[in-house]
C-alpha cells in the first residue's frame, strides 16, 4: 500500500483513489468504525434536542438551572469523547498506528485546529461588535458593509492558513516518528508549497460531498424545522401541534443521519490519504533531483 500510495497524482487521480480505497476496503472500514461513529451520531443527537427551542427544557432550567447546566456540559464532554474515539478509529485505518498513539495524535491535532477556529471566530466576532459598536449599536448599511467586507477577509486568510494544515496535520498522524511542532513547522511550509494543489483538491471535495450531504440532511432539517417552530409556539403559550413522539422521531432520524455522515468523512480522510501521498512523491523527487544535481556540479568540479 505504501508503495501504491506514494505516488504523483493529478487532482482527479487522488479523488479518483480515494473513492477506489473507500468503496474496496468499505467492509473493513465500517467493521473497525461502526460503534464509535454510532455513538459519534448518538451524542450528536442529543446535542440536536439541546440545540432546538424546547419548551420543555425551558421549564427544567427554570425550575432547576444547575442541573440543566450539568446535563449540558456532559453531554458537551461525551460529544468530545465520542468524537476523539471515532477519529482515532479513521485514522487507524490509514496509518495502522496503536490505539494509544493515534489518540494522542487526534487529540494534539484537534488542539491546533481548535485553536486555528477559536482565533478566527474571536475575530470574527470582535469584527462585527466593533462595527456595531461605531454605528451606536444600530444596523446601517455602512456598518453592514464594512463588516461585510471585514469578514470575507478574514475568511480568506482563514482558508489561506488552514489549507496546508491539511498536509502537516496528515503527515503527522501518518509517520510515528513525526513531532508535533512539524505541524506548524516544516511540514506546514511543505503545505504552502503545495498550497494550489491542496486548495483545489479540497475545493472539489466539498462541493461533492455537500451535494451528497445535503441529500442526506434533507429529511433531519424538515423535522429539525418543524420541531424548532412546534417548540417556539409552545414556549408563547400556542399548543404544538405536534404528535407526543415527535421528539424521539426527530433523535432516531438524528442518528440515522450523523452516521450516514460519518462515512461521508471518511471518505474525505481516503481522498486525503492519496494527496498525501501525491505531495510526499513529488517532495522525494524533488529531492532526488536535488541530490542528483548536486552530485553533477561536483563531478564539473573535479
Amino acid at each position: 500500500m505504501e508503495t501504491e500510495l506514494k505516488q504523483p497524482r493529478s487532482l482527479s487521480s487522488c479523488i479518483k483513489a480515494g473513492y477506489s480505497f473507500f468503496i474496496t476496503n468499505f467492509k473493513s472500514i465500517f467493521s473497525a468504525t461502526w460503534l464509535s461513529a454510532l455513538v459519534y451520531a448518538i451524542t450528536v443527537a442529543f446535542l440536536c434536542l439541546l440545540i432546538v427551542p424546547s419548551a420543555t427544557l425551558v421549564n427544567a432550567a427554570n425550575g432547576d438551572i444547575m442541573t440543566t447546566i450539568a446535563l449540558i456540559i456532559l453531554v458537551v464532554i461525551l460529544y468530545f469523547a465520542a468524537s476523539v474515539w471515532f477519529a482515532t478509529n479513521v485514522v487507524g485505518i490509514f496509518n495502522g498506528q496503536a490505539f494509544k498513539s493515534n489518540m494522542h495524535k487526534v487529540i494534539i491535532v484537534a488542539l491546533i485546529y481548535g485553536l486555528m477556529a477559536f482565533v478566527y471566530s474571536f475575530l470574527h466576532g470582535f469584527t462585527s461588535g466593533f462595527f456595531f459598536g461605531i454605528a451606536g449599536f444600530k444596523v446601517t448599511a455602512l456598518s453592514a458593509v464594512m463588516t461585510g467586507i471585514i469578514n470575507l477577509l478574514l475568511l480568506a486568510v482563514y482558508i489561506i492558513v488552514i489549507v496546508p494544515f491539511m498536509y502537516s496535520a496528515f503527515k503527522y498522524i501518518m509517520q510515528p516518528e513525526e513531532k508535533a511542532k512539524a505541524i506548524l513547522g516544516k511540514n506546514y511550509v511543505v503545505g504552502l508549497r503545495h498550497w494550489g494543489f491542496l486548495f483545489s483538491v479540497g475545493f472539489v471535495v466539498t462541493i461533492l460531498t455537500t451535494i451528497v450531504g445535503v441529500i442526506v440532511f434533507i429529511p433531519f432539517l424538515i423535522i429539525f424545522a418543524a420541531q424548532s417552530v412546534s417548540q417556539l409556539g409552545a414556549m408563547d403559550g400556542d399548543a404544538t401541534g405536534m404528535p407526543g413522539y415527535f421528539p424521539y422521531l426527530m433523535f432516531f432520524v438524528s442518528i440515522i443521519t450523523f452516521f450516514a455522515l460519518t462515512y461521508l468523512m471518511i471518505f474525505i480522510y481516503s481522498v486525503q490519504y492519496y494527496v498525501y501521498g501525491s505531495i510526499e512523491a513529488r517532495e522525494e523527487e524533488k529531492r532526488k533531483f536535488i541530490i542528483k544535481k548536486d552530485n553533477g556540479a561536483e563531478n564539473i568540479v573535479y
